[in-house]
Order: C-alpha cells, then structure tokens, then sequence
C-alpha cells in the first residue's frame, strides 16, 4: 500500500487545479492521500476580528478547490489549523460541506464538538 502525505495546502488561483498539474500524476498513484488544507475553502463568512498573528492574513481559497483536490488524489484533508476560522464559523461550514461534495474525508474541524472530534475514516478495498 502506498500513502502519500503532505503538508499545508492553499491554493489561490481562479483555476485551483492549475496548481496540481504537474503532481497530480503522482498523488493519484498513491492508495490513500492526505493533506493537511491550510486555509478555508469559502466565499462565505467575514474576517474574523482582532487576529493578531505576526505575519499572518485572513486566508482561503476560492469554492472550485475542494473538486481541484479530489481531481488531484487527495482522499482526506486535515482542518484544523490555524486559518481554520479566519472567515468565521460560516466560512468553516461552507468548506467542510465542499470537502463533504467532494467525498474528501475531514478531520480536526466540525460543525459541532462532536464532529470536530470525529475521526476520518478512509475505507478501501
């Protein structure tokens, strides 16, 4: 079995897979792959107030990313993260519902504390 796993994902193009072009043929390879999403997937929610993080931005990517990451390979994402409410909790619920049409399983993040700490399960054959 192969896994294939990798850090922060954020993307910030209007055409989200452009930036998978050329690794896509390698995460598609793998029998599970894992990523951990960066930022929100979201055009809901406002900016949160009063971040004060050196350096840091509100952060997310545009709605087409979470179809770009399936397309990709990427089979389950990690949430929770520090941009994980830049855009508030309508910007969160919005990106685990993309990640949800996308049939990319989730975990670190939810719409209640019972999902936040439910575990992604990844079933293959």
């Amino acid at each position: 079995m192969i896994i294939t796993v990798v850090g922060d994902v954020h993307v910030i193009r209007s055409e989200p897979f452009s930036v998978f072009r050329h690794v896509a043929p390698v995460l598609q390879q793998a029998d599970i792959t894992l990523g951990n999403q960066e930022t929100l997937i979201c055009d809901q929610g406002q900016p949160i107030m009063g971040k004060v993080e050196v350096g840091s931005a509100h952060l997310r990517s545009v709605p087409g990313t979470a179809e770009a990451l399936r397309r990709a390979g990427f089979m389950a994402m990690g949430v929770a993260s520090n941009h994980s409410l830049d855009y508030g909790p309508e910007g969160l619920v919005q990106c685990l519902h993309l990640l949800d049409e996308a049939g990319i399983c989730h975990a670190g993040a939810g719409r209640d504390l019972g999902e936040a700490h439910k575990p992604a399960m990844i079933k293959r054959a």
